[in-house]
């Protein structure tokens, strides 16, 4: 048997959280199998034990939310995200420090912070998506963590989540 594959992120609280996910329901794949996020590590296959992987994080996770604000909606490929703009200094430090205690994980490059909140069928015109999600902040950006989440990934693609640490 194989190695579960797991992913971690973030999960930020913001006022206009619920309009943006009413966009996603439309026009998202994926939008019931996983909500917003800010990814920390992509997706990875170890054999590190479950609760090893608990206090890893657990010892990481910020003790105090920090502010987040929200770029313009993007689409690269088929992910669709809002760019963190301030918050994005922290949230790499996170992701250097796990990094360091699992250097074995295959890292991402050096790719700037953002919100994922969508992804396209490939091919489809991600114009509709970004207006609409431009629409959904209505100029509130503003918001801050609100949680540090293992996930394993499911043999349908499913979000399983094995850990949640609140922040703050």
């Amino acid at each position: 048997m194989s190695a579960p594959s797991r992913c971690v992120f973030l999960e930020i609280g913001h006022p206009r959280l619920l309009e943006i996910q009413e966009v996603r329901v439309e026009l998202d794949p994926l939008a019931d199998k996983i909500a917003p996020h800010i990814p920390l590590i992509f997706t990875f296959r170890n054999d590190i034990p479950l609760g090893d992987l608990i206090s890893l994080l657990g010892s990481i996770a910020p003790t105090k939310p920090f502010p987040i604000s929200l770029g313009k909606p993007a689409a690269l490929g088929t992910n669709l995200y809002y760019p963190i703009d301030k918050g994005g200094k922290e949230i790499l430090a996170l992701r250097t420090m796990v990094y360091e205690m699992l250097p074995d994980l295959l890292q991402p490059g050096d790719h700037p912070p953002y919100l994922s909140f969508g992804h396209l069928i490939p091919g489809q015109d991600p114009k509709p998506m970004l207006e609409k999600a431009d629409a959904a902040l209505r100029g509130t950006a503003y918001g801050a963590l609100s949680a540090l989440v293992l996930e394993r990934i499911g043999d349908r693609g499913e979000s399983i989540e094995e850990f949640r640490t609140k922040i703050g």
